[in-house]
């Protein structure tokens, strides 16, 4: 997995954040869930065995299209 951001200041000395981002870092996958995660609500914390940590997505998580984001930690 790759962080989203490939400096630690990425605006920094009045350069374009955008020109900073890992353009690997965005991955979209389908998955087959467990029933019960979708009556997950916005920002609830799940630990998904031998895959990482997951955060419901604040923007793209609904009702019928869960949206979960990997915890870079």
């Amino acid at each position: 997995m790759h962080c989203l951001a490939a400096s630690v200041q990425p605006d920094a000395g009045n350069k374009d954040f955008i020109e900073g981002l890992n353009p690997n870092g965005l991955k979209v996958v389908q998955a087959v869930a467990e029933l019960s995660l979708a009556a997950a609500q916005v920002d609830d914390k799940f630990q998904f065995e031998r895959h990482g940590y997951f955060v419901a997505d604040m923007v793209s998580h609904a009702a019928g299209q869960s949206a979960f984001n990997r915890v870079e930690t």
